[in-house]
């Protein structure tokens, strides 16, 4: 949780209190998880090239030459350690775009996945094999950079293109969509008609509330919230196989207050309002 009053440790005792997994835990504390008996149902993979230069992982992509056997390697050892850590899927990234045709640069994002590289399985067999399934997140392009609540330059930034053009062509069910309703909605996407269109393709639902202005990636209970967070949970309750039961639902925003007692209710709250709908 970004900007909360929580480390590590106490966030393992929160999650333990509200019965949730913790999802995109820094590398550097999986073992104190795993000794509070805390489940991590996601991963994100640290994108540490052969040169040693390390990438936000968004940044780096099969669509770009200079990347694409980094990318295939750091990809394939995150499938290892999650299988070897329980992790159930890990997020991934089309990489911020290049010069070249837009087609292109999708084209070798499938291949990446679908391909084997030196005699060796391709990521998505070995993913299969492993059951650890890639969730690929579409970015919102609007915004401010500075804040980390805009990517410009990022190329999957449509989760029709995403759908169509990666998860459709790569065509397995360990390549999911990774649904941010936050990013979704800052692109000016309807959630609804996104959801009934695509929703055999969710793999999990990751939200932040968006209220006047369109900067915060706070609460989802927060005053003047611009996403209809009932109405978006009602939609997947319809579509998704079971209810939804067995999607995963993230809780990624960055809480308001700095006292520990104000974010913890309202993580209940949170969880509150997917239950509910779910």
């Amino acid at each position: 949780m970004e900007g909360s009053p929580f480390d590590a440790d106490r966030l393992c005792g929160l999650a333990n209190r509200l019965g949730v997994q913790l999802d995109l835990v820094e590398k550097s504390e999986w073992k104190l998880v795993n000794e509070r008996d805390v489940k991590m149902g996601c991963m994100l993979p640290e994108m540490t090239m052969a040169d040693g230069l390390c990438l936000e992982p968004f940044v780096p992509g099969f669509n770009d030459p200079q990347y694409a056997d980094g990318v295939h390697k750091v990809l394939s050892s995150a499938l290892d350690l999650a299988s070897q850590n329980g992790i159930a899927s890990i997020i991934v990234f089309t990489g911020m775009g290049t010069n070249e045709d837009e087609s292109e640069q999708y084209n070798k994002i499938v291949k990446g996945f679908i391909e084997p590289i030196d005699g060796r399985e391709s990521l998505i067999k070995k993913a299969e094999r492993l059951q650890v399934t890639f969730m690929m997140e579409m970015l919102n392009t609007n915004g401010d950079e500075k804040t980390w609540r805009g990517h410009p330059g990022y190329l999957g930034n449509s989760t029709n293109k995403l759908v169509e053009k990666v998860i459709k062509p790569v065509n397995s069910s360990r390549l999911r969509l990774a649904f941010d309703i936050y990013h979704v909605a800052m692109m000016r996407e309807d959630p609804l008609e996104m959801i009934e269109n695509h929703h055999e393709f969710i793999g999990n639902v990751q939200v932040a509330g968006m209220t006047e202005g369109n900067a915060n990636r706070g609460e989802i209970t927060a005053e003047g919230q611009m996403i209809r967070y009932a109405d978006v949970f009602s939609k997947l309750r319809e579509k998704l196989p079971g209810g939804g039961k067995g999607i995963p639902v993230l809780l990624e925003y960055i809480p308001n207050s700095k006292v520990p007692e104000t974010v913890r209710d309202d993580l209940e709250s949170a969880i509150n309002v997917c239950d509910e709908s779910i």
